[in-house]
């Protein structure tokens, strides 16, 4: 006999999804909704039963994300065990609820479960869904698709299956934050007032918008190119983002001109390595594609021996320190070679470098400080931006083309260190 579970009240938008019958259920809703909780509640009582649950994020500190919110859950029912090790909850019922995240989608292989959460849905690699749908095969399991929306990207197209009539296991809702009666209209309001229109569309009305991303539009469309070959008579120009912390990622970017159209040719990106193996990636890197190469040495933990030790090397080098004029001028001037189609990238087929790229273009957002009124660039909670970061700034690098004045305003706005 399985134990009685107290699970907390969920308000009336929370429970309609709760209650579905439907195998398959699609959530996009707006920040602050309270999908967390709903799926955490959904997926302690489909556990408490005897279940097996996976809990699947687009990365590490998603999941995490989850995991405390299950956890706080778990920590109110009576014989429930928590184990940190391997973030997993344990019911007597011998249900369990594991947490996954979908960075490397082949490792979600497996078999026998009965419900998939995939959280933030759509900032994760298609893929993901691929490689657990057979998982649900022999036991009939189901599954939830909770996210804000993303442009149009894969997470519209499951969402689209849930209001075909001729899908009948699919069911999809769309919830805006104001949704959630516990959130006070007047700082929605003000929310809305700071953004941008299309940021508070997507963010906070969880509509799915033309076009591709909240910065970045027409990135598929320019995403085609392929990893070039080094070649001697061609000037390159690169940019590396370095890696900050142990969750971030180092990425470097490679551009050159062609008849006045930017073209990337080459893209790299790791973490978790040491200093001595970044400076050897690094060099090699510039000593194939010879030409301009910067670094961001932005922050005093970037300073002086990156350049150095690069330089004994033989790799003549820079290094470039953002604020926030000089990134959002070259947020901008990217933007517009989008639109412009003067712009070629490397196809997400061509390496796992560009796989990432094209998907933290088309998540890179726009905010506007409530106190300064100032735009900032920066990637989604929870996620990365360093290879939009190499991307834009190595192009702007390569850009030859533009104006003597406009040369010399761009490069006014930085700080540089050789």
């Amino acid at each position: 006999m399985h134990d009685v579970y107290t699970l907390p009240d969920l308000h009336p938008a929370q429970e309609d999804v709760a209650r579905s019958e439907a195998r398959f259920r699609v959530l996009s809703c707006g920040r602050r909704f309270g999908k967390t909780l709903a799926c955490a509640v959904i997926a302690c009582r489909e556990s408490g039963n005897g279940g097996r649950t996976w809990w699947i994020a687009p990365t590490v500190r998603q999941a995490d994300e989850g995991w405390r919110c299950i956890k706080e859950l778990a920590r109110q029912l009576p014989n429930v065990q928590i184990r940190e090790a391997d973030k997993s909850i344990i019911f007597p019922s011998g249900g369990s609820i594991e947490f996954r995240t979908a960075e490397e989608p082949n490792r979600l292989r497996g078999s026998g479960l009965n419900l998939a959460v995939f959280d933030e849905a759509a900032y994760m690699d298609p893929e993901a869904w691929s490689v657990i749908r057979p998982a649900l095969a022999d036991k009939r399991g189901r599954a939830i698709f909770a996210s804000t929306p993303n442009g149009r990207n894969w997470f519209c197209d499951v969402f689209r299956l849930g209001d075909d009539p001729l899908e009948p296991d699919w069911q999809s809702w769309s919830f805006a934050s104001g949704t959630n009666p516990f959130i006070d209209p007047a700082e929605l309001a003000e929310i809305r007032r700071t953004l941008p229109e299309r940021v508070w569309l997507q963010e906070y009305e969880g509509r799915f918008l033309e076009g591709e991303g909240l910065v970045f539009r027409a990135v598929t469309r320019a995403s085609t190119g392929k990893i070039e070959e080094p070649n001697p008579r061609m000037s390159y120009h690169a940019f590396v983002d370095l890696s900050g912390t142990g969750q971030d990622f180092t990425a470097l970017a490679v551009f050159r001109m062609d008849r006045g159209k930017l073209v990337q040719v080459y893209a790299d990106r790791w973490g978790g390595l040491s200093f001595e193996i970044t400076i050897a990636r690094i060099a090699a890197a510039a000593k194939r594609y010879r030409g301009s190469w910067a670094l961001d040495t932005t922050g005093d933990k970037f300073d002086d021996p990156w350049i150095e030790r690069l330089q004994d090397q033989g790799v003549r080098a820079r290094g470039l320190r953002f604020n926030s004029q000089n990134k959002a001028a070259m947020v901008l001037a990217f933007g517009a070679a989008l639109e412009n189609n003067e712009l070629t990238l490397l196809s997400p087929e061509s390496c796992d470098a560009a796989r990432v790229q094209l998907a933290e273009l088309l998540s890179y957002s726009a905010s506007r400080s409530p106190i300064s009124g100032t735009i900032r660039y920066n990637a989604p909670p929870g996620q990365h931006d360093d290879s939009v970061v190499a991307a834009f700034t190595a192009a702007w690098m390569a850009k030859d083309e533009m104006s003597p004045e406009e040369y010399r305003y761009i490069c006014g706005l930085f700080e540089t260190t050789m």
